[in-house]
């Protein structure tokens, strides 16, 4: 899970779904956290964990990015327009009913 909302909301949608709570901030993925986290590889930390909290849309494409090179399946759901690059560069998007154009046109097939 790669989600913007605070670290309370996930767990709860991680342990409600059986996804797990191994939720980490996402200054853990920029290094600012002082815990494990800064001892591991990125990749590892992406990795190992259940979901990331408090993302901002250019640190989920790397996440997604990162996930999919560890053969990974990545999908994204969303409605704003921040996140079309990311919807994008899933390999599953899902679009709500009430999402942006610039979200709806992200996703596309040629």
């Amino acid at each position: 899970m790669i989600i913007g909302d605070r670290l309370v909301i996930p767990k709860k949608i991680g342990r409600r779904l059986g996804m797990g709570t191994n939720m980490y901030p996402s200054s853990s993925l920029l290094g600012r956290e002082k815990d494990e986290s800064e001892v591991l590889p990125m990749d590892e930390l992406i990795e190992k964990a259940d979901g990331f909290v408090g993302v901002f849309p250019k640190h989920k494409y790397e996440i997604v990015r990162i996930l999919q090179e560890k053969t990974h399946v990545c999908g994204m759901t969303k409605d704003g327009m921040n996140n079309a690059h990311v919807l994008k560069k899933a390999d599953i998007g899902i679009v709500v009913v009430d999402a942006t154009n610039a979200t709806r046109s992200a996703l596309i097939l040629p």
